[in-house]
């Protein structure tokens, strides 16, 4: 993903989103005064990095990314300036000189191709007690009410199979297949939870916040989609060829940005804003014993 300031912006959105899902909280595992060391594990702009260093002034947080973000801009938004930034690939091998009490990892979805490492390499730096969260979100096309006739998604559906095949050809499939239980519990894990959230895109709700949720959730949704799909189709291509150009992909992009919203923004066949648009969001945490 690019580092620059149109996702830095995309991720703040995000952030909140994510926030609003858990009615405010940054974390579903117990946080406590005995809670002294947290690691962010790609922690890109640092939102919730920030965000814990601020609500927990006694903890010690680190946030880790493979890349280099304007962190300072993040921390100059909060008036918050409590966290460790350090720059790492995080491949297994990790070097940190003491462990933490909560490792943290969110969005993740496409980034390692051996995950059974990385959970290895999470427990190892875990003091005994420690909890890893694991969080990420699934996000499927909106029902079709009967009686359409004609599909109203073909680009972005088209894009959808080419960041599929273009993230196999890579060696680090999406999803959030990552998140399965398995992979905590062969690594060592116990008192596994997971908390799952259906986030509104679109301007359906009738909550005030809710609506003001989806319609955020939207603007998100349309900026990754050319985030995501650039990185994908122009250095790994699809299954039709092995690259796409920078212009073939922003004319699908814009298609695709298109169909969804006048999906989002358009009605039903009785005159009704189209309802029931969500994202499922995802919290799996686990306890080194």
């Amino acid at each position: 993903m690019p580092c620059d300031q149109a996702e830095n912006d995309r991720l703040a959105i995000h952030h909140r989103i994510y926030t609003f899902a858990l009615k405010g909280k940054l974390t579903t595992t117990p946080i406590t005064h005995q809670t002294r060391r947290v690691l962010d594990l790609g922690t890109g702009p640092g939102h919730w990095a920030v965000a814990m260093a601020r609500q927990y002034p006694h903890l010690e947080v680190v946030g880790v990314d493979m890349a280099v973000w304007d962190v300072e801009t993040t921390e100059e938004s909060v008036g918050c300036t409590g966290v460790n930034w350090e720059i790492d690939d995080l491949d297994p091998g990790w070097h940190f000189s003491e462990p933490f009490d909560l490792i943290y990892m969110r969005g993740m979805k496409g980034v390692f191709a051996y995950w059974e490492g990385v959970y290895d390499e999470i427990y190892k730096n875990l003091a005994p007690g420690g909890w890893v969260e694991v969080v990420d979100f699934d996000m499927s096309l909106p029902n079709i009410e009967a009686g359409v006739d004609q599909f109203p998604f073909p680009t972005l559906a088209k894009l959808y199979l080419g960041v599929m095949q273009a993230a196999f050809k890579s060696g680090r499939p999406v999803g959030t297949f990552y998140m399965h239980p398995t992979y905590l519990e062969d690594a060592g894990f116990t008192n596994i939870k997971q908390t799952y959230v259906n986030v509104p895109i679109g301007q359906w709700p009738e909550d005030e916040e809710q609506r003001t949720i989806g319609k955020l959730h939207l603007v998100c949704i349309m900026e990754m989609l050319e985030t995501m799909l650039l990185r994908y189709l122009t250095t790994w291509g699809d299954a039709t060829k092995d690259h796409w150009t920078r212009e073939e992909v922003m004319v699908m992009v814009e298609e695709a940005k298109g169909e969804v919203l006048d999906w989002a923004s358009g009605t039903d066949r009785d005159g009704n804003i189209r309802e029931g648009w969500c994202a499922s969001y995802k919290w799996i945490i686990g306890r080194k014993p």
